[in-house]
């Protein structure tokens, strides 16, 4: 399991999906993240309390490439384009 937090080793949801493998569970705090996010590998993201993720009103906030990806409790914000395949 990885862990995401504001003040934690690893700050940034996208570092934590570089580092991890095939299946991991990524846990991420609550707290605001300005992060345009890919997802090329099957992955569990759980969002603790609701973080925040802001898109800044460009594009996609988050593009999913990998079949087995679970992104469970979080608010996306700003997001200036959806497109679901």
């Amino acid at each position: 399991m990885i862990v995401v937090c504001m003040n934690c080793e690893i700050s940034s949801i996208n570092k934590a999906i570089e580092i991890s493998k095939p299946y991991d569970t990524i846990i991420v705090k609550s707290g605001v993240y300005y992060e345009k996010i890919e997802i090329k590998k099957p992955l569990i993201l759980i969002g603790e309390n609701y973080p925040k993720i802001g898109g800044k009103d460009e594009n996609e906030i988050i593009k999913v490439l990998s079949d087995n990806v679970k992104i469970i409790g979080f608010e996306f914000l700003n997001s200036g384009y959806s497109e679901i395949y």
